[in-house]
């Protein structure tokens, strides 16, 4: 499982760690308002969260849910820093120069509060970053912040977007949300960009929380820089191909001449939460393939002192070995702190690990 091939992903790697941050003020996540409280781990005598899992090192301690993952080359020289951004109040985040440590203090990326979205329940949720150039000039670049709020006139769960000249912001959002839910849907969520073949897609899943409680994970063509909308959205996953048993937080990766979309499964409030992958040939065939635990992060395996690990995002990296680059890939996901979830009070942590890849199999190293 730890074969690394030189200069493609056909198997991948990577360790990024760093250090634990020390007091839950410092990250400003906001809590998870529909999950029950619960007895402490102090209290009940319950397992603790490890530093370290596998690869898996503890990046954010102790607010940092749905880590999203980004590695941006900052100067002309092509000098690449990492960065981490979570769920809640003004997104916080955390960089660094390195993949596998020195990440900083949380601080606020967003510090206007959207417009469209509701001040009594938020739900600032999911951001997803990305970046393109803002001209001519090295360096000058446009940075793209996807996220999830609850929409004032209705409170349904929309995806808005923010853009800041720097990836640490402030994100300016927009006045109006880029997508809301049709009728009989109460919400389209955690949204991120993926684009194969010339074409750019929306990823995001459409969820009904009442009645069916129905979902579906979709990909819709959208136009850069525009914001618009080129067509319908195509159905990856759904309820059907899942039992039922929900899927969501989709981030998409191309790698070995395949798609593979990454999903967290179960309610994310709970130690079910898991990370599945479902790999083919294009974004096309995705709806009639299988899904496959992520070793170390599924629900096959005892996922080794994590719990309730989901929230996932991959990205490519690299790194130079004795001269030679390797291309590796890296994850970011979350778990909560032990065996007694309890989103509210004690959050969740965000850790960085290893991937490695055997055909459509991925697993933490």
């Amino acid at each position: 499982m730890n074969v690394i091939r030189k200069r493609t992903i056909a198997t991948v790697a990577v360790i990024t760690a760093a250090s634990a941050l020390a007091t839950a003020s410092a990250a400003q996540a906001a809590p998870d308002t529909n999950a029950p409280g619960t007895t402490s781990a102090a209290d009940a005598g319950t397992a603790l969260a490890p530093d370290t899992v596998r690869s898996a090192k503890v990046a954010a301690s102790p607010k940092f849910a749905d880590p999203a993952f980004a590695r941006f080359d900052l100067t002309t020289a092509q000098t690449p820093r990492y960065f981490l951004y979570a769920t809640g109040k003004g997104f916080p985040v955390i960089s660094s120069a390195s993949a596998v440590g020195g990440y900083g203090a949380p601080t606020s990326s967003m510090t206007a509060h959207p417009k469209w979205v509701s001040r009594s329940r938020s739900d600032l949720w999911a951001p997803h970053v990305t970046r393109r150039p803002r001209g001519d000039l090295p360096g000058d670049f446009t940075y793209t912040m996807l996220f999830n709020g609850r929409r004032t006139s209705d409170e349904k769960h929309c995806i808005g977007v923010a853009t800041s000249q720097s990836p640490t912001g402030p994100f300016k959002p927009r006045k109006e949300p880029l997508l809301c839910p049709p009728a009989g849907y109460g919400e389209v969520l955690d949204p991120s960009i993926y684009t194969e073949g010339g074409v750019r897609y929306l990823v995001y899943k459409l969820g009904d929380n009442e009645g069916a409680r129905r979902f579906s994970i979709l990909a819709r063509p959208i136009n850069t820089p525009s914001r618009t909308f080129k067509g319908p959205a195509i159905t990856l996953l759904s309820e059907d191909q899942t039992e039922g048993i929900n899927a969501e937080a989709p981030d998409i990766l191309r790698a070995g001449q395949r798609t593979h979309l990454f999903v967290s499964r179960y309610g994310y409030e709970t130690l079910e939460y898991s990370t599945q992958s479902w790999s083919a040939a294009s974004i096309l065939g995705v709806k009639h393939s299988t899904g496959k635990w992520v070793e170390g992060l599924g629900r096959d395996d005892e996922a080794e002192g994590l719990f309730g690990p989901g929230g996932a995002e991959v990205i490519e990296d690299e790194v130079t070995e004795g001269g030679e680059v390797i291309e590796e890939l890296r994850i970011a996901f979350h778990s909560h702190h032990d065996e007694t979830p309890n989103v509210i009070e004690e959050g969740r942590l965000a850790y960085t690990g290893t991937l490695d890849r055997r055909g459509d199999q991925f697993s933490l190293r």
